[in-house]
């Protein structure tokens, strides 16, 4: 084999050799975040279902279980981060039918099928809206538990109050709105009144591009 040919071939596996070596022994670079990136955790994972236009009045049904300074409690904590609520109105027990009506959140008896399904999903409480699917605006919502001595559980109250505000879940750890009740805590980041605003005009926005397409 010709000596300078072999020379060169020999180059060419050193050259491969080192680089191959180099490679496999660089250390890969930090990345660092854009820091104009960071946003609060909160403003754009959680979703909104629906939104008031009003302030809702609240009405508490006999035999829920709650009491009216337990859900006053629970109504300061989101009048703390800029909510409004109209007033709250404890309904006697009469025998008729206790539910929402037009711009109320009403605290009521479950159904047995509801009580059912609440079983079958482990749902300690559940929050119903009812939401106008042209415009997103609730027109009412509905709190039940799974029975009486739920609505005492820790939280429990504020979170479903928080559903029926239209908040979607949000799962991080010690979250008012975590699906979890056991990983859930009293944290309201991404949850201030100027969020909502926020999800309402994004919402706006959505729907007057699908009425315009």
């Amino acid at each position: 084999m010709n000596k300078q040919f072999l020379a060169i071939l020999l180059s060419f596996f050193f050259l491969i050799s080192c680089r191959s070596n180099e490679e496999a022994h660089s250390p890969t670079p930090w990345i660092f975040p854009n820091l104009e990136l960071i946003i609060p955790v909160g403003m754009f994972d959680t979703e909104l279902s629906g939104y008031w236009l009003y302030a809702p009045n609240i009405k508490i049904c006999p035999g829920v279980g709650v009491t009216k300074s337990r859900v006053k409690q629970a109504l300061a904590f989101w009048e703390n981060v800029g909510y409004s609520f109209g007033t709250i109105t404890v309904v006697e027990n009469n025998g008729l039918p206790c539910e929402s009506g037009w711009g109320e959140i009403a605290f009521r008896v479950p159904t047995q099928q509801e009580i059912t399904t609440a079983l079958h999903n482990n749902q300690l409480g559940v929050a119903k809206t009812h939401i106008d699917r042209f415009t997103y605006h609730i027109i009412s919502a509905d709190i039940y538990f799974q029975h009486r001595t739920a609505s005492h559980t820790q939280r429990i109250v504020e979170h479903e109050l928080g559903h029926a505000l239209g908040w979607k879940h949000h799962d991080r750890a010690s979250h008012i709105m975590h699906s979890s009740l056991s990983q859930g805590g009293e944290s309201k980041i991404g949850m201030e009144r100027r969020f909502y605003d926020e999800r309402i005009e994004e919402m706006l926005i959505i729907l007057e591009k699908m009425n315009n397409d």
